[in-house]
């Protein structure tokens, strides 16, 4: 498999068709005020898309055959430093966007984004320490 597709599993042929891109994003609410509110990283400068623009708080690809509940729990603590157990258990899901998108080589991809809250405690276990995927 080429480097090219970020480690893609699956069937590299979707994005020819213009098959629906599935994608979760999170964002967060203060306990303390109960207001949503968002937490905006930056991408890394090392990442292939994007690199250094603004971000989605979590948001990751939906792989064929996995569900939006276990993306959102798998690229928390990837992405965030939160803990997964935490995450399954307080996530909430708020909805379904659909959304027209653009790759980089500029072609419209057709998508979907899973729409997700999370109140963030003590117990969430929050790391400011930066991941790889985020800058700042």
């Amino acid at each position: 498999m080429s480097s090219k597709w970020s480690g893609a599993s699956g069937p590299l042929f979707l994005k020819l068709i213009n098959a629906l891109e599935f994608v979760v994003a999170a964002s967060y609410i203060s306990p303390e005020t109960g207001k949503t509110m968002m937490w905006v990283p930056r991408r890394s400068i090392t990442k292939r898309t994007w690199p250094g623009k603004l971000d989605v708080t979590v948001g990751g690809g939906m792989g064929v055959g996995d569900t939006a509940l276990n993306t959102v729990v798998r690229e928390c603590p990837q992405e965030a430093s939160l803990n997964a157990k935490y995450v399954r258990n307080n996530v909430r899901s708020v909805g379904v966007l659909p959304f027209p998108n653009r790759s980089p080589a500029n072609w419209i991809l057709p998508g979907m984004y899973y729409l997700f809250d999370l109140p963030l405690r003590p117990e969430a276990q929050l790391s400011h320490e930066r991941t790889s995927q985020m800058e700042r």
